[in-house]
């Protein structure tokens, strides 16, 4: 659907961040490539940089600047040495060079190729709504940071979420927020025993910088209080605290379709300690699953492993079929199917993907479920028995 006949560009957060790509000279084909522009904007990037255009906020580069942007010094080089002329010098002398000794050569560089760039009074339009952005990253920081603290992961992906739909950035716009929320709460959950000796307002404090950095994408260690004092290196405690969230995350999703597991690692893993790696190829239950990294772990990322299906659960549902009778779903396959082979072909294909499904690594399963399960919303369907 189109924008209407009224909208104003100047009051759209994701049409001032498309402008702010052109403080610099840039190729407007460019910019309108980027997908994740046309998510936001509502409209095609092309169709929004012709709205720049229009009132002009956005106007072509000279020659000069065209040239800066679209070639390197080694095309400038290449067409200098073959006019007989010096190729030393900067950038900018090289550009120079070319324009004085040949004009029309210069301009056959970036013939057909529209560099645009801010007129003055939209780069002064464009740096004030960024002072604007920075207080609201930081208002929407602190929120973020006093729920993570409340232990509401929740709350904290929504305030992010409001964000970044009000000043959407380039690979930062997530719509899975049920994913983010599962992984930060892994993250406030997280019990490495290789920190167990630190008190729990210590663990907090690393579990609520872990979960900002996973949020924000910034270095945990900007979230640590600047008095905080921890008996472990502080890269280190962090890199535990993720560990085991992955480790928690990859058990939840496995028992899926089991309730024993076991602990792999690679053999040609380098960094993981011999403690951990004693533990590999045990099988152990939800209950008595050890909290890695263990005491004592010499990794400075944290034992890195897979949680792998020990056994595979499964369950037949009672399904109540329209004369009332209830059978069970594989029995009702068979029953209402004029050829019962086909039904009995079918549940060998099922049985060869469940063990198919147990040699995956956990990060495969979680790959694989989230794609059925955006499929199954795109086509409206309820994802009844996908584990």
């Amino acid at each position: 659907m189109p924008l209407p006949k009224t909208f104003n560009w100047r009051e759209s957060a994701p049409h001032i961040d498309a402008l702010s790509k052109f403080l610099k000279p840039r190729e407007a084909a460019q910019v309108a490539r980027w997908q994740y522009l046309e998510q936001v904007l509502g409209e095609t990037p092309a169709r929004a940089i012709e709205r720049f255009i229009d009132d002009g906020s956005l106007v072509p580069c000279d020659v000069s600047q065209s040239l800066d942007c679209l070639c390197s010094a080694s095309d400038i080089k290449r067409v200098l040495k073959e006019l007989g002329q010096k190729q030393t010098g900067s950038k900018s002398e090289l550009i120079e060079r070319l324009i004085d000794t040949d004009l029309g050569q210069a301009t056959k560089l970036v013939a057909g190729r529209k560099v645009l760039v801010c007129s003055d009074t939209a780069v002064a339009f464009v740096e004030q709504w960024q002072k604007t952005r920075e207080s609201a990253t930081l208002i929407a920081e602190q929120k973020c940071y006093r729920a993570l603290v409340a232990g509401n992961a929740a709350e904290a992906v929504r305030i992010r979420f409001d964000y970044f739909r009000q000043y959407p950035r380039e690979n930062e716009f997530i719509a899975d927020t049920s994913y983010l929320a599962e992984t930060v709460s892994d993250i406030l959950n997280a019990k490495p025993d290789a920190l167990r000796d630190l008190s729990e307002g210590d663990i907090v404090t690393l579990r609520v910088a872990t979960a900002m950095k996973e949020l924000w994408r910034r270095n945990a260690i900007a979230w640590i209080p600047e008095d905080y004092s921890c008996p472990v290196e502080l890269d280190r405690a962090i890199s535990y605290i993720e560990c085991a969230a992955g480790i928690s995350r990859a058990l939840r999703n496995t028992s899926h379709y089991a309730h024993t597991f076991k602990l792999e690692f690679n053999e040609y893993d380098v960094d993981s300690c011999p403690q951990c790696k004693s533990l590999s190829g045990k099988t152990f239950s939800v209950e008595n699953f050890p909290r890695l990294p263990l005491m004592g772990c010499t990794s400075t990322t944290g034992c890195k492993c897979d949680v792998m299906a020990a056994d595979t659960v499964t369950t037949n549902r009672i399904i109540v079929l329209e004369d009332g009778e209830e059978v069970e779903e594989n029995s009702m396959e068979l029953a209402s199917s004029s050829e019962g082979e086909q039904s009995v072909e079918t549940s060998e294909h099922i049985a060869r993907i469940n063990d198919w499904v147990v040699q995956l690594s956990p990060n495969a399963v979680e790959c694989i479920y989230r794609l059925v399960q955006y499929m199954c919303e795109a086509e409206g369907v309820e994802m009844e028995g996908v584990a």
